[in-house]
């Protein structure tokens, strides 16, 4: 009897903190951003270094993805020669969901954030050279 108490309690414990973490960017939405995105090509404005040295350097054409946990938006690039099914995305960007007060964000909040590091190609425009 005492343990099915105890499984009980920590079972609603589960539920509730579960509940209580609230994703920057639900799931539905993450992958309508992602759709809405998948044909752009970025440049990236800085340098950015992976975990395994690799160095993506400042005017590399990319593609991007995000990723929502109920602790952080990630935004992922590869390089845009290459296929997202086979490529190994890099983290350019994480935002701490608690800097957003356990909200979601819209598009216009994600795109501003994601052109921090990143402008969107636009092939019409010729590149400026110095």
């Amino acid at each position: 009897m005492y343990s099915v108490i105890l499984r009980i309690i920590y079972l609603s414990c589960f539920c509730i903190f579960i509940d209580c973490s609230t994703r920057l960017v639900p799931k539905e939405k993450s992958k309508e951003f992602n759709d809405s995105i998948a044909d752009k090509t970025y440049i990236l404005k800085e340098e950015i270094k992976s975990a395994n040295n690799e160095v993506l350097k400042k005017g590399t054409y990319v593609k991007l993805y995000i990723e929502s946990t109920p602790s952080l938006l990630k935004v992922k690039c590869i390089p845009a020669t290459e296929s997202r099914e086979y490529a190994i995305g890099r983290m350019a960007i994480y935002k701490i969901n608690d800097d957003y007060e356990q909200r979601e964000l819209n598009f216009d909040e994600i795109e501003s954030i994601i052109a921090e590091k990143f402008d969107i190609y636009d092939p019409s425009k010729k590149p400026n050279r110095k």
